[in-house]
């Protein structure tokens, strides 16, 4: 059986004639299979970044829907002509519509989303707040044309930033593909609830192993770290005195420093959310913003 869904990217395009918003629908169409990941590139190119995003999500996905995955190929392709498609904004739609794409399930209509995913662990990074709110201008400019509904539901990443909601467009803010798929794939998200209790779980995330033993005496706390595994437990400092903040902040020794550095949000043991930098100068910078949010979480 060939199952086929399809939803729309907001993006902006830049032309000699400014900023112009931009909608490209994507496409996939589940087969018969083993497995594997097709892009359309007949008339467009996908970056390494690109590709390596798909790929993540792929890794991802498998751990709940492998049994779906291991009898399907999914092929990809995108109403545009000559564009080169880089980034990883796309990362939760696309994520949403391998499921569709596998589990046959229809995504809900006039639900849309856009988040970056950087690693295979389903969290759904904070992203850039000009970004998503240039995505949310772009779509407030299709809502009530002939390709759209008067209102639609958009998916955005979880922040504490403030962004202006409209009568158009329904803004959500989500933590993690799984939470999504509570919005736009209902039948998905209730077979795999119990297992975003997994998810969350402080022994699941990518984070240096000897890390553990320190947040376990802690029952709320900042983590900063990436992805070295070879973690010195000597070298895991505490350095929330050098921030006016009521919480603990835990940074293991940072190793690669081209690598991306993630922040986790443990509350007893458990993650509430995770965001991912590019340094550790923009984490520190950030870690006062960062503690609002926390303490904002509900």
């Amino acid at each position: 059986m060939i199952c086929r869904e399809e939803t729309f990217l907001f993006t902006v395009a830049h032309s000699i004639y400014g900023n112009m918003p931009s909608l490209k629908k994507i496409k996939v169409e589940g087969k018969e299979g083993k497995g594997r990941i097709i892009l359309d590139v007949t008339s467009n190119s996908f970056s390494l970044d690109w590709q390596r995003c798909i790929r993540i999500l792929w890794n991802f996905i498998s751990v709940f829907f492998n049994y779906y995955i291991s009898k399907k190929d999914l092929y990809f392709s995108i109403n545009s002509t000559n564009t080169l498609f880089e980034g990883c904004s796309a990362s939760l739609p696309l994520s949403l519509l391998m499921v569709s794409a596998l589990t046959g399930e229809k995504l809900q209509k006039n639900v849309f989303s856009t988040g970056c995913t950087y690693e295979p662990d389903g969290w759904i990074s904070r992203g850039n707040p000009e970004a998503i709110e240039s995505k949310i201008k772009a779509a407030e400019y299709f809502v009530g044309s002939d390709r759209m509904s008067d209102k639609i539901v958009f998916l955005i990443p979880y922040s504490n930033y403030n962004y202006q909601q409209t009568e158009k467009i329904k803004l959500i803010k989500v933590k993690n593909i799984l939470e999504a798929m509570k919005y736009i794939l209902p039948n998905a998200y209730r077979e795999n609830k119990c297992k975003i209790k997994k998810l969350t779980s402080i022994k699941n995330q990518l984070i240096p192993h000897k890390l553990l033993n320190k947040i376990l005496k802690y029952k709320r706390c900042l983590v900063i770290a990436n992805k070295a595994r070879n973690i010195n437990a000597d070298k895991i400092i505490d350095i929330s005195n050098n921030f006016k903040q009521n919480i603990t902040i835990l940074q293991a020794n940072i190793k690669a420093k081209d690598d991306l550095i993630s922040i986790y949000m443990v509350k007893e043991n458990e993650v509430l959310f995770k965001h991912t930098y590019s340094s550790l100068n923009v984490i520190y910078a950030k870690i006062p913003y960062i503690s609002k949010i926390y303490f904002n979480f509900e």
